[in-house]
């Protein structure tokens, strides 16, 4: 009698049949944030080439000397959960905080973490992006099937208007705008969404559903438009064009053994063909918390809108 017999993976989170064909690469490790299983998140790299991340449950913006490859803790604060930085034109970090009313929001800070304040509160902010003008778009990562209630909106470039841009959504993740600004990516996590809204006309469409557990989490784009996003507890990048098409992934070594599975935030390193992915490692004898790295399509994005 014939038998169904298991693949590498199946255990965990099968890659679906269609993938596969994609053009694959695998990561490798960069630097090791924690020995236990923290969640890492919102890679960003600042005019000098240096990387921010975070930590949202250990409530910590951490730096990376690139150069010295030596990592440093410039913020930390009790209850605080950062999501996400982005540096504006002026050089100040703006670090997404999800959470609830008292401690969501957005936090401005110097790059040394001093004089620290918030800017928006009442949101739990996961991700945000510049825009030319300076103002910018974020995710309120809240809501569900049950009750739709996250959305996008965008705040003035005085930071004095807030306006409601997509509402009615299932926990709004990741957000990206292309080069020229015209293309606004969202990704919808709990309804496995990848949402493309172009701005000057309003047309928005969904060119991909994503499949397998978990939703999409995380994303931004390199110098050829390309977006890529983080899939969480499966230990991998997707890569789309311009136009929403997968056209590659990137997987994570030891995905197959239930290693290293919760990947959340994608980044290229602008002006190097470097893509740096956050991830922790929650397996029983977990190896930690780690960035890992790999090739890309292209250099990382050297406009305004993804880092500075």
């Amino acid at each position: 009698m014939e038998q169904l017999n298991y693949r590498p993976g199946d255990h965990y989170s099968a890659i679906p049949t269609f993938e596969p064909n994609l053009q694959t690469i695998t990561a490798e490790k960069f630097i090791k944030a924690y020995d236990e299983a923290n969640t890492l998140e919102g890679l960003c790299f600042d005019r000098q080439g240096d990387m921010y991340f975070t930590s949202t449950n250990g409530n910590t913006v951490f730096k990376v000397d690139m150069r010295a490859e030596k990592l440093s803790v410039i913020y930390h604060k009790k209850n605080v959960r950062p999501a996400a930085v982005k540096i504006h034109k002026d050089g100040r970090l703006f670090v997404c905080c999800v959470s609830n009313e008292t401690a969501g929001g957005i936090i401005v800070m110097n790059p040394d973490g001093s004089d620290a304040e918030y800017i928006l509160r009442g949101f739990s902010v996961d991700d945000m992006v510049f825009d030319a003008d300076g103002g910018f778009y974020f995710t309120d990562f809240i809501g569900g099937f049950r009750d739709p209630i996250g959305g996008v909106y965008y705040v003035s470039p005085d930071f004095q208007k807030l306006t409601p841009f997509c509402r009615n959504m299932c926990q709004p993740n990741g957000i990206a705008l292309s080069r020229d600004g015209s293309i606004l990516w969202v990704t919808e996590m709990q309804a496995s969404r990848l949402h493309r809204f172009v701005i000057p006309t309003g047309r928005s469409t969904i060119p991909y559903r994503f499949i397998g557990f978990a939703g999409p989490d995380s994303c931004s784009i390199d110098a050829d438009d390309n977006l890529y996003v983080a899939l969480p507890d499966q230990g991998r990048i997707l890569v789309f064009n311009h136009y929403g098409s997968p056209i590659g992934q990137v997987l994570i070594p030891g995905r197959t053994e239930g290693r290293h599975l919760f990947t959340t935030h994608p980044m290229v390193r602008p002006g190097f063909r470097e893509l740096y992915i956050t991830t922790k490692d929650t397996a029983p004898d977990s190896e930690g918390s780690w960035v890992f790295r790999s090739g890309s399509f292209a250099a990382g994005n050297d406009r305004a809108y993804q880092f500075s």
